[in-house]
C-alpha cells in the first residue's frame, strides 16, 4: 500500500435508477474506478454541480472524464445542426467543461477518455469531424462496442509526445468505440495517430499532465492502457506532494 494514494474525481453519466421508477441516478462503470484504483489512487464520483465544480476540483488530485456514447453539442464546436438521431447530453457536457476549465486553472492532472478527450479538444479550439466514416477515406473501423474488451485496431505515438514516453514503445493496440473525432488545432499537441490518420490521443502543452485518449484504457487491453492509467495517478501523487509543499 503507497503512503498517499491520490483522490482521483471521475465524471459520471446520468441514467434511470434501476430500482426507483422516474429516479435519476448517476453512473459509472466500475472499470473506471477500478483502473486507478489498482493504480495505486482513490476515486469519488463528482456531480453535476457548476456553481460548485471549482471547489470539488479543490479537493481532488486529478480528474478523470469518462467517455459515453453521445455527441458533444454541435454549437460549441461551429458544427452542423444536430441530427435526430444525435445524442446529445448538454447537462452533462456543461457539467464535465466547468470541471475541466477548473481543473485547467489550478494544474490538476486531467485524463479524457473518448467525449472527454474530444471535450478537451474542443475545449482549445479544435473543430471535430463530426462522422468519420463520412470524412475519412479508407477509414479504420472505429465504431466497434461489441470488441471493446480486447484490441481493435494499432495506434502510434509521436516521438516526442508524454505518451510515447510513458508507454516506452511506438505503437500499441487499442480497443474503439468512436464515431467522432477531433481535427488539428494550435493549441492541442497531437500524441497519438491511427493508420487512417484519425487523432487518437493529444496531450495540452503548458499542463502538468493533461492528456486525452480516444480509446477506452479502463478495459486494460494492453500494457500501454496500464502504463497510461499508471502515469495519471502518478501526477496525481505528484500534485498532491506539490499542493502540500506550497501550503507549507
Amino acid at each position: 500500500m503507497p503512503d498517499y494514494r491520490p483522490l482521483i474525481g471521475i465524471t459520471p453519466d446520468v441514467g434511470s435508477h434501476p430500482e426507483e421508477a422516474g429516479e435519476r441516478a448517476y453512473m459509472v462503470r466500475c472499470n473506471y474506478i477500478d483502473a486507478v484504483v489498482r493504480s495505486g489512487a482513490m476515486a469519488i464520483i463528482l456531480p453535476y454541480d457548476i456553481d460548485l465544480a471549482a471547489h470539488y476540483v479543490a479537493k481532488i488530485d486529478g480528474l478523470l472524464v469518462t467517455g459515453g456514447r453521445f455527441d458533444l453539442p454541435p454549437d460549441w464546436y461551429g458544427g452542423a445542426p444536430a441530427s435526430p438521431a444525435s445524442v446529445i447530453k448538454r447537462d452533462r457536457s456543461e457539467a464535465e467543461r466547468a470541471y475541466i476549465k477548473a481543473a485547467l486553472a489550478i494544474d490538476l492532472p486531467v485524463l479524457g477518455i473518448c467525449n472527454g478527450m474530444q471535450l478537451l479538444g474542443v475545449m482549445q479550439g479544435a473543430p471535430v469531424i463530426e462522422h468519420i466514416p463520412d470524412e475519412v477515406p479508407d477509414a479504420v473501423d472505429h465504431m466497434a462496442p461489441d470488441t471493446v474488451h480486447q484490441p481493435r485496431h494499432e495506434i502510434r505515438f509521436e516521438p516526442d509526445s508524454r505518451l510515447r514516453r510513458l508507454v516506452g514503445a511506438e505503437t500499441a493496440q487499442v480497443n474503439s468505440v468512436h464515431h467522432q473525432a477531433l481535427r488539428r488545432a494550435p493549441g492541442v499537441q497531437v500524441a497519438a495517430l491511427a493508420a487512417d490518420g484519425v487523432i487518437e490521443a493529444i496531450e495540452i502543452p503548458g499542463h502538468r499532465f493533461c492528456v486525452g485518449l480516444q480509446w477506452h484504457p479502463e478495459y486494460g487491453v494492453s500494457p500501454a492502457d496500464t502504463a497510461i492509467i499508471n502515469g495519471f495517478v502518478a501526477a496525481g501523487a505528484a500534485y498532491h506532494a506539490h499542493r502540500r509543499t506550497e501550503a507549507t
